[in-house]
C-alpha cells in the first residue's frame, strides 16, 4: 500500500486530516482498488477507519488515539448531502442539533439556548437514547 495512503489513514486517526474520510475514500478508491484485494478493499469501503487502523497495525504503525479520531469516525457516517466540499457537517446541520440550541448559543442567545437544551436533555432522559 502506498505511503501517502498510510499516512493518511494516520493522520484522519489522529484527527489531523484535511478532508473527510468520504471525500478522501471517492477520490483514491481506484488507486485502493489496483493495491487491494477486493474483500479489502471492501472492508475498508464499510468499515472505514476501524479497518484503516487495523492496516496500519499491520505495518506497524501505531496513531496516537486522539478525540479527532471520534470526530473523524462521526463525520465519515454522515450522507454526502449534509457534508461540504471536506467532508465535514454543513453549519447548518450544527446548528439545527439539539433542536436549534446550538444555534441559538452561536448566536450569543445564551439563555434561550440554554432553555431549548434543558428541554432537549429531558425529553432525553424521559424517552432515553435511541
Amino acid at each position: 500500500m502506498d505511503a501517502e495512503h498510510l499516512e493518511y489513514f494516520k493522520a484522519a486517526l489522529e484527527g489531523r486530516a484535511s478532508v473527510g474520510w468520504n471525500v478522501w475514500f471517492a477520490a483514491n478508491q481506484q488507486a485502493l482498488a489496483q493495491q487491494l484485494s477486493r474483500p479489502a478493499l471492501l472492508r475498508l469501503k464499510f468499515s472505514k477507519l476501524d479497518e484503516a487502523e487495523r492496516l496500519l497495525a499491520q505495518t506497524g504503525i501505531v496513531p496516537r488515539s486522539t478525540a479527532g479520531k471520534r470526530y473523524e469516525m462521526y463525520c465519515a457516517e454522515f450522507a454526502a448531502d449534509v457534508v461540504d466540499a471536506n467532508g465535514r457537517p454543513l453549519p447548518a446541520l450544527w446548528r439545527a442539533a439539539h433542536g436549534g440550541a446550538i444555534g441559538l448559543l452561536a448566536d450569543g442567545e445564551r439563555e434561550a439556548g440554554q432553555a431549548k437544551l434543558l428541554v432537549e436533555f429531558r425529553r432525553a432522559r424521559k424517552r432515553g437514547l435511541q
